[in-house]
């Protein structure tokens, strides 16, 4: 069961007997059964939040006006396709994933002037 309470799998368990489950099987069902629901749960977020950021950056790439965006230090991290056709910016600028900041987020590798 996920948190909210949605049915997110099944489980069973197979004896070479036929038996009801002891204590001790029960609880390692329900540690196994948790343990899973929150990996599910964890995988199903990440999906959606990839999903999010695909919709976000292709609405962004497809805006007519030129639009940027920049981290709290003023650096420019990100611009769409009109950006580039302005006066001064760099169209060789190299576009690279930030794997250190644990996200999908581009920023720029090396800036022209």
């Amino acid at each position: 069961m996920s948190g909210q309470g949605d049915v997110l799998g099944t489980f069973a368990m197979y004896y070479p007997v036929a038996r009801e489950p002891n204590r001790d099987d029960l609880k390692g069902v329900e540690m196994a059964t948790r343990t899973v629901a929150i990996a599910i749960e964890r995988t199903r977020l990440r999906q959606s939040l990839r999903d999010s950021e695909r919709r976000f950056r292709k609405m962004f790439d497809a805006l007519p006006p030129a639009v940027y965006i920049t981290g709290a230090a003023g650096r420019l991290t990100y611009y769409n396709p009109p950006q580039s056709n302005f006066p001064g910016v760099c169209r060789s600028w190299k576009m690279t994933s930030d794997a250190s900041a644990g996200s999908s987020i581009i920023h720029t590798a090396r800036a022209c002037l």
